[in-house]
């Protein structure tokens, strides 16, 4: 289960410690929580996630799912 919410985790943990540590302002990341919901997609194989927003793929980068987010700009260059 832990590798199928990799993503999330990863994801929920950069959020929590810039939050803890950091200068997070929910106001300037309100998305983070559809974010958040959406990278649980990627717990099933056949998902990617297509993205407007290129910190994504960095917040969750050490996940091995980070290969299925891609940006909308990469998206388009597939096509």
């Amino acid at each position: 289960m832990i590798n199928k919410f990799s993503a999330v985790l990863e994801f929920t943990t950069f959020v929590l410690r810039e939050f803890l540590i950091g200068n997070y302002s929910i106001e300037k990341n309100s998305s983070d929580v559809f974010h958040q919901f959406q990278l649980r997609y990627l717990a099933m194989d056949r998902f990617v996630i297509v993205t407007g927003d290129p910190d994504l793929s960095n917040r969750t980068a050490r996940s091995p799912q980070a290969d299925r987010i891609t940006t909308f700009h990469d998206f388009l260059q597939t096509l």
